[in-house]
């Protein structure tokens, strides 16, 4: 109480989203992870893009890998500028690094005292807070110590922690990602780049700005199935975004009057190798020798990555589409597994 704290903007909003989530979860019961954030009518949002893309908005290198690292987690997103200084986002992952120092904790106490608090929840709580405390206070000195009266059974725990310790239980994490890196960027770079961005897509004359183009790109390629097994490429893989590619096809039964349009992601050439997005059938084809009927079946990608698909009867011209969100938001791991697969 009567403490004075700075705080960023980016830490106060991620503390109000934080508790928002917490709210959300409590109500729901259940774990949220997708959410809606509005905004003040007067706003216009220009475009949405990530914490790491917008960190690489910055015309300095021609490989850049941006190293967020965050409380608890750390996004890592590897980039290329090629001679256009286009920016093609290619992957993206996190890791947590409290979970070590907790888990080093529990075998410290169950060393000392034979005890096991690894299943008693206020315990590993108090536990975590401390080590967070702990991990936060190791950013600006060498070493401090973790202590929590009666966290077990009556039973204290304190223990010293050394930066040097903390960084040989996170070596792992930390070897997995210093191999790649060879810049560092500064803090400011998520604004800078951000500011960048919107410069350029209000038309700004600075010279600078004017030519560099931000570009996202599809992890994988998306399309639908044909004879009920193949995968139809329309959207390939590294596509930069927004785009859109369409195709005809035609029915494959005399007198078909509905179709099934199945949404994939993958390389595989069979869908059921590939990840299936969602479906939807377009109905009330009028009757017709297989191979008459013509459907265009178009997928367009904007620049947040909400993914549309329609498909409209050429003889008619009925319409028909569906909209899905996160089609880009595959894991690194997954994209990393697939391709592996292919290359065996």
């Amino acid at each position: 109480m009567g403490e004075n704290k700075k705080l960023s903007p980016e830490e106060i909003s991620s503390m109000i989203l934080k508790k928002l989530k917490e709210a959300a979860e409590a109500y729901l019961g259940t774990t949220v992870t997708d959410a809606v954030i509005t905004i003040p009518a007067y706003f216009t949002v220009m475009r949405l893009i990530s914490e790491p893309t917008a960190a690489a908005n910055q015309p300095q290198h021609k490989n850049v890998l941006v190293f967020d690292l965050g409380a608890g987690t750390f996004d890592v997103s590897l980039l290329t500028i090629n001679r256009n200084r286009a920016i093609s986002v290619k992957a993206v992952g996190g890791e947590d690094f409290d979970k070590a120092m907790v888990d080093h904790c529990v075998k410290e106490f169950k060393k000392r005292h034979k005890k096991d608090i690894s299943k008693n929840a206020r315990a590993m709580g108090r536990l975590k807070v401390a080590c967070e405390k702990a991990k936060r206070d190791l950013s600006s000195t060498t070493q401090t110590s973790i202590v929590v009266d009666c966290l077990y059974d009556g039973t204290d725990f304190s223990k010293k922690f050394t930066r040097a310790k903390f960084e040989e239980l996170n070596a792992g994490l930390f070897k997995k990602c210093i191999e790649h890196v060879e810049n560092c960027l500064k803090d400011e770079a998520v604004a800078y780049g951000a500011a960048v961005l919107a410069a350029n897509l209000s038309g700004s004359d600075i010279e600078s700005v004017r030519d560099l183009v931000l570009l996202d790109v599809t992890p994988l390629s998306l399309g639908t199935c044909t004879e009920g097994r193949y995968m139809s490429v329309i959207i390939t893989r590294n596509s930069p975004v927004p785009t859109a590619k369409e195709d005809i096809y035609v029915t494959s039964v005399d007198n078909q009057a509905s179709v099934r349009v199945g949404v994939y992601q993958g390389e595989f050439d069979e869908v059921k190798d590939n990840i299936f997005l969602d479906e939807f059938r377009p109905h009330g084809i009028p009757p017709a020798p297989a191979g008459e009927q013509k459907m265009k079946v178009c997928f367009s990608i904007d620049a947040n990555g909400i993914l549309d698909v329609s498909t409209e009867l050429l003889s008619n011209g009925n319409k028909w589409s569906m909209v899905i969100a996160g089609s880009g938001n595959v894991s690194k791991d997954d994209i990393e597994k697939m391709l592996k697969r292919i290359e065996v």
